[in-house]
């Protein structure tokens, strides 16, 4: 399932909400994951660059479980 199937895993295993980060982005620091984290409080954050949804540096919430999987 790629990507999406490593979404779905963390989601389902964890007790929280989520922030995911890909492995090859170098540029990503702790300001950024703190960013999306404060931004989840009532909804998932999925963040843009450059006009390009980036799925793997974004913020899930453990409620979208359902339409991840579909």
């Amino acid at each position: 399932m790629g990507p999406k199937g490593g979404i779905y895993a963390a989601l389902n295993v964890s007790k929280h909400d989520i922030v995911v980060v890909s492995c090859d982005m170098p540029f990503v620091n702790t300001f950024v994951v703190e960013k999306i984290a404060k931004q989840m409080y009532d909804r998932s954050i999925v963040s843009v660059c450059n006009e390009k949804i980036k799925p793997l540096c974004s913020g899930y919430k453990k409620e979208i479980l359902k339409e991840v999987y579909a």
